[in-house]
């Protein structure tokens, strides 16, 4: 399993994709040393990178937001599956991190992850049996995760029961969050009163333990800021009126209560809404609100800028202190056109860069790239970057990705552009998840594309 130690010592060669196929092999731990440079054609294409500066930006820029709201925050850890990135996230300041299977936790526990919360259900026996032996094989770190139904929890504490009959000894009691969904959402309790029922049933069994209560708000946001602040202060509002049913029901045994929501599309009116309902219980002194947000570590060039607007419409930079915000822009090659936030906030770290291969008729390009290399559920990859002719500048504003295929994309220029065969482009995406489990190599970047580190992921 992927300890720290493990990946640093962990042998690169032709057989991952973006390694230099006339190189000789060389650890994670080397990488810096090997003098590797993107635009000098040092790599193969297509190549993933991610902006050092950038990443360590985002990094501190959520971890700022987070203090200034008195908060906590646990980074859904299924964008990268990268451990080295849970690290710097955990050294900024996370709680824990965030997955959605019983295969990530235990990549994140192995990886030395604390606390690790699963945004979802355990959903099978055998998942169970496997969850029960990972609490008892790290008893050091912290395992929780969602239940919503009761038909679950009986499955929970059968698989207790079979657990203790196989191993010979008390199975660990399984900390859970109820989670509270929508009617025409995704998982959860659809109402308050079926989510006490449930989170009440909980305090009669002894395989589990109440420890919280969870939502998740993004799939419903839509980036318009008045009717997603209508969502999420009702959403919030009903989550924490949960929180207060079961206290006067006395479904609390422990000394603080969890409530998770907040992933990366209106996390700012998450936090805002948590935080006022919050304050207005007498019970506030024990409650530990944690965000899961995931993508703002990259950010991306689509989807999520655009979010990022309506959150900046809504004075999201003002939340954060002066002085904490790093200058993303300051180098020579990306001076001038700057493309993250222009009021300091969550930046693209997240590159594709691919080579034009074929100018077949006017006002196309055919470049190496394709649906293996970079995500197009939430809209195709943005063109933001080329480099020709030893020079490299921003990317044309009409030039537009049109379709892609395994291996190729069809970008679509004016019949005049300058553009030939054996250009460099570099690509934003929007949704870095689906971008970053098709590779299980990243080469972090220094501002003039120098590789200066290495980044292993583990989907």
């Amino acid at each position: 399993m992927p300890s720290l130690l493990s990946i640093e010592q962990e042998w690169l060669d032709a057989s991952f994709k973006g390694f230099p196929l006339d190189h000789q092999p060389f650890t994670v731990a080397q990488t810096a040393k090997q003098g590797l440079n993107l635009l000098r054609g040092d790599l193969p294409f297509p190549c993933a990178v991610l902006r050092e500066k950038a990443l360590l930006h985002n990094s501190r820029w959520y971890a700022a937001f987070a203090s200034e709201m008195g908060i906590d925050f646990a980074p859904h850890g299924k964008t990268t599956m990268a451990p080295q990135i849970f690290a710097q996230q955990l050294r900024d300041g996370a709680w824990g991190i965030t997955v959605g299977t019983v295969q990530q936790a235990w990549i994140a526990l192995d990886a030395g992850v604390p606390r690790v919360l699963m945004a979802n259900q355990i959903a099978s026996a055998g998942e169970a049996q496997r969850w029960l032996t990972m609490m008892a094989r790290y008893p050091q770190s912290r395992l929780l995760s969602l239940l919503d139904s009761a038909e679950q929890l009986r499955m929970l504490g059968d698989a207790a029961l079979r657990w203790e009959a196989r191993h010979g000894q008390k199975a660990p009691a399984i900390e859970v969050l109820v989670e509270l969904g929508r009617v025409g959402g995704r998982t959860g309790c659809r109402s308050v009163p079926e989510a006490l029922a449930l989170a009440l049933a909980v305090g009669q069994t002894k395989a589990l333990r109440l420890v919280g209560v969870e939502a998740y708000e993004g799939l419903a946001a839509s980036g318009e800021s008045e009717k997603d602040d209508r969502m999420v202060r009702g959403w919030m509002q009903s989550l924490l009126g949960l929180v207060r049913a079961i206290d006067e029901a006395g479904g609390w045994d422990g000394e603080e209560i969890i409530v998770s929501a907040g992933g990366s599309s209106v996390f700012d009116l998450v936090a805002k809404a948590l935080t006022e309902a919050r304050n207005q219980l007498a019970m506030a002194s024990k409650l530990r609100i944690i965000l899961r947000s995931g993508c703002y570590i990259t950010h991306d060039d689509g989807n999520y800028q655009r979010l990022q607007q309506a959150m900046e419409g809504r004075g999201l930079s003002k939340t954060i202190r002066e002085g904490l915000i790093l200058d993303c822009c300051d180098s020579p090659l990306h001076s001038g056109f700057f493309r993250g936030s222009r009021q300091g906030g969550l930046q693209p770290a997240l590159e594709v860069w691919a080579s034009v291969q074929s100018r077949p008729e006017p006002g196309l390009a055919l470049v190496t790239m394709g649906r293996r290399d970079a995500g197009f559920d939430s809209g195709l990859p943005k063109p933001v970057l080329c480099y020709r002719q030893s020079s490299l500048e921003p990317a044309s504003q009409h030039w537009q990705l049109q379709a892609m295929n395994d291996q190729h994309a069809y970008l679509h220029i004016a019949a005049e552009d300058d553009l030939h065969v054996g250009d460099l482009i570099g690509f934003g995406v929007s949704h870095p998840c689906t971008s970053f489990d098709k590779w299980r190599l990243f080469w972090v970047i220094d501002e003039q594309y120098n590789v200066i580190s290495a980044i292993r992921t583990f989907f």
